[in-house]
């Protein structure tokens, strides 16, 4: 991603007072170093180029496309509420200039925006999470049906790997993993970053397969090293810890599951990814936990749940809600056990 964001600088100044045809604009160059940019975590800039890509006088493909990319710099970077109106316009554009291809695109964004924000509000505002849950089930489908208009492998993939989170969620783990398997199978299965694999793992430590799940995670964490893409080694080092938690035998092992959450935080802040930041501090809440030190977990759960204030108790429930809602009901039940063994 490094090198195609200065590639795409080079063929930037390079198109100034060129003269391009067909879809190689200056405009489309721009998109594409934009895109470029937000690979690389560099949403401020990635947005700066984009907003001058949304005006009226834009092809209308590009700003569709612009709006599209500008809303995943605005969620990458926390501001959930804009990212939603300016997906919601890309969606408009899309669908009244009859663009398959962005419509399934924004289709997914939409998916994965309403569906991170139930698991969010499922221990806090439950009538909220339902209007979120029944928009996230209804952008799932709808991507998938337009699946066959889609000729980009990667939004393949992506498609294929939301309709298999579904099933996951849904505890149909023989049919998710099948279907994370064609999604894998949709890409160059040479890159390693952490969008199609971090999920695939998931589903295996589900489904018991925990060190077939750990070497997945190894493989990201070390293309992730090779190439130096921040986000992967931080979500990398976010499910490492989280995979040796849940299969701890000691406090050896679970001191080095922190280590790992630790490490996934250090870069989290560096790249300044929020949701990254609200899962790894909801999974060092629960190693403290399972360590015994509560007040320390209870510290990293006011982190993780921002804004919600309540008694100790209160605040693991919400936690347990939000893992219940994400399909992670072993991590739950073990939070939910933990209330009951103080109550006991």
């Amino acid at each position: 991603a490094k090198d195609a964001v200065e590639l795409f600088r080079m063929a930037h100044t390079a198109s100034d007072g060129a003269v391009l045809a067909g879809n190689d604009t200056r405009q489309s160059i721009q998109l594409e170093l934009a895109s470029a940019l937000i690979a690389t975590s560099e949403t401020t800039e990635a947005g700066a180029l984009l907003e001058q890509l949304t005006r009226p006088d834009v092809p209308l493909p590009v700003r569709a496309l612009a709006l599209d990319f500008l809303g995943d710099s605005l969620l990458f970077e926390g501001d959930v509420d804009h990212a939603l109106e300016t997906y919601k316009e890309c969606e408009a554009l899309a669908r009244s200039a009859d663009l398959p291809q962005v419509l399934c695109e924004v289709a997914c964004d939409l998916s994965e925006l309403h569906g991170r924000q139930y698991e969010r509000l499922a221990g806090t505002d439950a009538k909220k999470a339902s209007g979120h849950h029944e928009l996230h089930l209804r952008y799932v489908q709808e991507a998938f049906d337009l699946r066959s208009t889609v000729s980009d492998p990667s939004l393949q993939a992506r498609v294929l790997r939301n309709k298999a989170k579904r099933s996951r969620v849904d505890g149909n783990l023989p049919e998710a993993l099948e279907l994370y398997r064609q999604s894998i199978a949709s890409v160059d299965d040479r890159v390693a970053g952490h969008r199609f694999l971090i999920p695939y793992a998931k589903t295996l430590r589900l489904s018991g397969q925990h060190d077939e799940a750990l070497a997945v995670i190894a493989r990201v964490l070390s293309w992730a090293t090779q190439v130096g893409s921040r986000r992967s080694e931080a979500i990398g080092w976010q499910y490492n810890g989280m995979f040796l938690m849940t299969d701890a035998g000691g406090e050896e092992q679970l001191v080095t599951a922190r280590e790992s959450l630790q490490k996934a935080v250090h870069l989290h802040r560096i790249i300044r990814y929020e949701q990254g930041l609200h899962e790894t501090e909801l999974l060092l809440a629960e190693v403290e936990l399972r360590l015994g030190r509560r007040s320390e977990a209870i510290a990293h759960l006011v982190k993780a749940i921002a804004g919600h204030e309540g008694e100790p108790d209160d605040l693991i429930e919400i936690g347990a809600r939000e893992l219940e809602a994400n399909g992670e009901r072993d991590r739950a039940e073990y939070l939910r056990s933990h209330i009951a063994n103080e109550a006991a």
